[in-house]
């Protein structure tokens, strides 16, 4: 009786032992590579060109924009005159304007409805 009392707690004992390891928690190295990571900057204020018609889908085109320079004015006939955006770590002069940026839904906002934000200057017209 005594050997079968010895005999369940040795084995309740291994069974304890082999759930700790086996739900030991898995460590691993940070992934490093290029491809995971952010491509994301600091914000700043973007001017957009003033030669382009000012619509929602040049609006969301990065490449119609330019860093904005301190005091610097707008000029043009469009509306729309700069936007503050997260920086392209790939191409610091480029905002990031993706679906999943809050300057997408900003820009939407203002194209759709009219509903202006403190992330977007627009050209006063008197």
């Amino acid at each position: 009786m005594k050997k079968l009392k010895l005999s369940l707690v040795g084995i309740v004992c291994l069974f304890i032992l082999a759930g700790i390891v086996a739900f030991k928690p898995v460590t691993s190295k940070p992934d490093t590579s290029s491809k995971n990571k952010s491509t994301a900057g600091f914000y700043q204020w973007f001017m957009f060109d003033p030669l382009v018609t000012s619509t929602f889908s040049n609006a969301i085109n990065p490449m119609y924009y330019r860093p904005m320079n301190i005091g610097e004015l707008c000029s043009g006939n469009q509306r729309l005159c700069a936007i503050y955006a997260q920086t392209d770590f790939s191409n610091p002069s480029r905002p990031i304007i993706t679906i999943s940026e809050p300057i997408y839904m900003r820009l939407s906002e203002y194209y759709a409805y009219g509903i202006t934000s403190i992330n977007i200057k627009l050209k006063n017209h008197f």
